[in-house]
């Protein structure tokens, strides 16, 4: 295993799985949650007092719960192997599990049992719609646009709620495909057919990567203001999805506010714990940070988790350590690429480049802007071909992330770096303070301990 880099900027916007896929797949679990909602501004969802509506107190409570759909699911599907119906159950509640885990087991098993459901369906019918969600959830847009296709041949006419979610999913495939207008005007139609859960993530998603962070803040602020319907999991998801977003534009006091509030809401979750870690490591408080990774990574075996205690021992000077645990993340990295690989050759990407693996970090950088040419994986190639000596094949991609109407400080610090390598400090002057705008602290020595949310 090759040394921690030191001349190589850590990755800041590294996000885990369990919030990427939040968009495609989260409406399976929770869409029943949140139609209908209301609008409210004067909303303070730091309130102590919120009060929930129904739903598990906790992470083990909800992680009970899906593990109990688990077991009657897969007793379905041992009682009848060659019933499609039961498989695509088992596929349901598999993702819903992997949702609220992270973990990679959980999306092979829904991977699986949608692909024998898919089999054993009969041709024009079947869980077309369920397959395409998953696929979406693992980065196989070509896939959902097959099962897109499938949807639109059926001889049944879909209901309004189906209607809505193939626009909604239409916007996914063109989102991640780069076509951010195209996308916006699906998820427009999807909203006119269905004003709840299923269009609203993405809407949030959608205005993030235009830099528009108040109005995805509103939107999110409008899901967790139905107070008849707010469950401590996906308040604290809201909480997430709001510090995420005061993360990115440097207010990182205010951000810990939210991140602390969902790990307070929604105990035990793995997720708010690690952003809470990240945040006392900002501070100043590395031991305290140190001991919630190590106690999740105990629990979870979560590569980015032990990428995140790598970095924070490399910020200490420990390289002893931080490359045993960039090594034990990045055997299971090579693992989950294996298994799902569009899933997870951005993850590994990001693992290559911080351990100084460059021509690895190329190779995935590629694989995964073949898969879904958007915004991040754009910036990922073109950061690859920088630590590859390829400088000016990154000015022309990154150059193109900017005029496409994607925005974040990730991408104007790889176009600073690209122009420092080709000797163009004013343009890369320039694009440091662009990155500045956006996030007034984008330059802080303390952001590469940023590893949750910041993206």
């Amino acid at each position: 295993m090759a040394a921690i880099s030191l001349n190589v900027p850590k990755r800041q916007n590294r996000i885990p799985l369990a919030i990427m896929i939040l968009l495609a797949g989260f409406v399976i679990a929770i869409a029943a949650y949140f139609l209908n909602q209301p609008k409210d501004d004067s909303l303070d969802l730091l309130d102590e007092n919120l009060p929930m509506a129904y739903g598990p107190e906790d992470f083990d409570s909800a992680l009970q719960r899906r593990d109990e759909a688990m077991a009657l699911n897969n007793e379905r599907v041992a009682r009848g192997p060659d019933q499609w119906a039961y498989q695509e159950a088992l596929a349901i509640a598999s993702l819903a599990r992997a949702q609220l885990t992270g973990d990679s087991k959980d999306f092979l098993i829904s991977s699986n049992a949608i692909a024998t459901a898919m089999k054993l369906a009969p041709a024009g019918g079947g869980p077309a719609m369920t397959d395409a969600i998953i696929n979406l959830s693992l980065h196989r847009y070509p896939r959902a646009e097959r099962d897109l296709e499938d949807l639109r041949g059926v001889a049944v006419p879909l209901t309004t709620d189906d209607q809505a979610e193939m626009k909604a999913i239409e916007g996914d495939i063109a989102f991640y495909g780069g076509d951010y207008k195209g996308a916006m005007a699906h998820y427009q139609q999807a909203e006119t057919l269905d004003q709840g859960a299923r269009t609203l993530f993405r809407l949030g998603n959608w205005h993030k990567y235009a830099g528009d962070f108040d109005s995805a803040i509103a939107i999110y602020r409008r899901g967790a203001a139905n107070a008849k319907q707010r469950t401590p999991q996906m308040l604290a998801v809201y909480l997430l999805q709001i510090g995420a977003l005061e993360l990115q534009r440097g207010q990182w006091d205010t951000a810990h506010r939210y991140f602390a509030r969902a790990n307070d809401i929604f105990p035990g979750y793995w997720l708010a714990e690690a952003h809470v870690a990240q945040m006392l490591a900002v501070e100043g408080d590395l031991k305290q940070a140190e001991q919630m990774y190590k106690a999740i990574i105990s629990r979870t075996q979560n590569p980015d988790v032990m990428m995140a205690l790598s970095g924070l021992y490399a910020h200490l000077g420990d390289v002893r350590q931080a490359e045993y645990w960039s090594g034990q993340a990045g055997i299971l990295l090579d693992q989950r690429v294996k298994q799902l690989p569009a899933a997870y050759y951005d993850h590994a990407f990001d693992h290559a480049i911080t351990v100084g693996d460059n021509e690895a970090a190329l190779t995935l950088a590629k694989a995964n802007y073949a898969a879904r040419a958007c915004g991040d994986s754009a910036i990922a190639l073109a950061r690859a071909y920088i630590v590859n000596g390829q400088s000016q094949r990154a000015v022309k991609i990154l150059t193109e992330v900017n005029a496409s109407g994607w925005v974040s400080v990730e991408q104007h610090l790889a176009l600073a770096h690209a122009y420092e390598e080709l000797g163009k400090d004013q343009l890369a002057r320039r694009e440091q303070q662009a990155a500045l705008k956006i996030n007034p602290k984008a330059l802080d020595p303390n952001a590469g301990l940023l590893s949750f949310g910041n993206h």
